[in-house]
This record gives structure tokens, C-alpha cells and sequence, in this order.
């Protein structure tokens, strides 16, 4: 029998328990902790420091990019998270496996402003160097 619903079923009701246990951790033991703080920050300040150094003019194109680097890099990291080659013992929120601050902070904030000043291929490609 390919799809055995009592199976099925079981599998429901420990993921339902364990995303209690997850809630519960991160409402008791993260949320509000120093480590939670310096995740908000990572989160926060590259987009600041961004907003100060990114050229007005290409702010489209540029924007373009750290979208799709944003993309990329959750769903690689997504990957890892679920094929358990790492996890993250504080999360920012409790609902996203991975990383906020570094997938959607400064990881492309980084990438945008390397290309930014690096705006040809091959110089871009030494500037990730």
C-alpha cells in the first residue's frame, strides 16, 4: 500500500508536537536574549549602511540582484537546515528554519554593494575574492 493514512497520521501529530516544543524553546529560551538582539541587528544595520552607500542611480538593477541573491542564498541554506548539515540553535523567529539576518541582511547587502563597485563581470568576480 503506497499511502497508509494511520502512518500518515502519526507523522501529523509529531510534527505538530514538535513545532510546539520549537515555539516553546524559542518563546523561553530565545526571544529577547542577547543573541536574539545581535540577530536583529545583522538584520537591520547592513540595510542602513546600504541605504547610505548605494548609488541612487542603479538602485533598480542593484535591488534586482539582492533579491535574487536573496532567493539563492534561503534556499541554499533552507537545504542545509532540512538535510540537517547545520542548524541554528537562536532563530529570530521561530517560523523560518533558517538564518533572517544573514540570508536577507548581510549577505545581500554585501553582494549588492560588491557589485556595485564592481559593476563588470570579471572585477565582480575578483571583488567576491
Amino acid at each position: 500500500m503506497v499511502g497508509d493514512s494511520s502512518y500518515y497520521a502519526v507523522i501529523l501529530e509529531a510534527q505538530k508536537y514538535l513545532h510546539q516544543l520549537q515555539y516553546q524553546h524559542w518563546l523561553q529560551y530565545e526571544l529577547l536574549t542577547y543573541q536574539w538582539w545581535a540577530l536583529l541587528v545583522v538584520l537591520i544595520i547592513p540595510w542602513v549602511i546600504w541605504w547610505k552607500l548605494v548609488d541612487k542611480s542603479k538602485i533598480a538593477i542593484i535591488l534586482n540582484l539582492g533579491f535574487f541573491m536573496m532567493i539563492i542564498i534561503t534556499v541554499m541554506d533552507w537545504l542545509g537546515v532540512t538535510m540537517q548539515l547545520w542548524i541554528y540553535p537562536i532563530k529570530l523567529l521561530p517560523i523560518m528554519p533558517v538564518l533572517l539576518p544573514l540570508d536577507w541582511g548581510l549577505l545581500p547587502v554585501a553582494h549588492m554593494l560588491i557589485f556595485q563597485y564592481f559593476p563588470h563581470w570579471k572585477s565582480f568576480l575578483v571583488g567576491h575574492l
